[in-house]
């Protein structure tokens, strides 16, 4: 509470919502939530321990990255930590930690961005070495495709890391492409359940997927795409061609998406980047 208030003053008094201040006022609804739930796992006698994240999580520099992205879409090591994991199995006790948060070098309060809360339980596993991650999201797994618009799409069961990164990449919402990375480093089974049933099967992503699965796993919709087509004869054996290109669209902060070349011409897709600091709901 006392830091709400000096958030509130602050703001009253500069009427500007810097990106420093929006990072520790969007992590407020993760602190206040999982301090609650801490509080009412206790109740119920189950001992429960809460940890703040940001004493776990360091935000890692990334050069060329603004400070507005450096606070609200920033990226995190996870390089396994033994001390974290000694801590924490002496604690005998279940831990309730936030997703979505982590603090930076200056000790200062950053955001991960969309799919933050998925990212910060691949980043948990990964430093504790766990035997499994679990999601538990508002669909019970990846498909085949979006289940809203096709009511005849699978349940995807088994998919392998890379599958689940290309699908994740390509439109599907029920993971982040960022939360894979951690998990398939370290070769820690990712299974994705429905918290409204939590019967079903769900989806299980690791490196062990059996070759009799379907060959085609997926069809992704993209929308809001924009095509840059560049066309000059003058690229033909040019050195340096790509390079000079793609260095505009870094320097104006745009990710390529998709690209096709051809002797005098290179075609580019890319979909602007959502706000870094909304959480969209998760869909298949």
């Amino acid at each position: 509470m006392q830091e709400l208030e000096q958030m509130a003053e602050t703001l009253a008094r500069s009427r500007d919502l810097r990106d420093d201040l929006r990072a520790r006022m969007m992590a407020m609804g993760e602190l206040l939530a999982t301090s609650l739930g801490a509080a009412f796992l206790n109740a119920q006698g189950i001992p429960t321990a809460w940890a703040d994240a940001r004493h776990v999580l360091r935000a890692e520099t990334r050069p060329g990255a603004t400070q507005k992205a450096s606070l609200l879409s920033a990226t995190c090591d996870f390089t396994p930590d033994s001390d974290l994991q000694a801590r924490w199995r002496a604690l005998d006790q279940v831990v309730i930690t936030q997703g979505f948060i982590a603090a930076n070098d200056a000790g200062e309060t950053v955001l991960l961005g969309r799919g933050g809360s998925d990212t910060s339980g691949s980043y948990f596993a990964a430093k504790l070495q766990a035997a499994r991650l679990e999601i538990w999201t508002d669909v019970p797994g990846m498909f085949s495709a979006n289940p809203r618009a096709v009511p005849t799409a699978r349940l995807l069961r088994a998919l392998h890391y890379d599958e689940a990164q290309e699908i994740a990449s390509n439109g599907a919402k029920v993971l982040h492409p960022r939360c894979i990375l951690p998990v398939r480093q370290y070769k820690i089974p990712l299974h994705v359940y429905a918290t409204q049933a939590p019967g079903l099967e769900g989806t299980i992503v690791s490196a062990n997927v059996a070759d009799s699965a379907a060959q085609v796993k997926a069809i992704a919709i993209k929308k809001g795409i924009t095509l840059v087509s560049m066309e000059s004869p003058g690229m033909w054996h040019q050195v340096g061609f790509l390079a000079d290109a793609f260095q505009i669209f870094k320097q104006e902060g745009l990710s390529v998406d998709l690209v096709s070349t051809s002797e005098t011409n290179v075609t580019v897709s890319w979909i602007p980047p959502p706000t870094p600091w909304t959480r969209p709901r998760s869909t298949a």
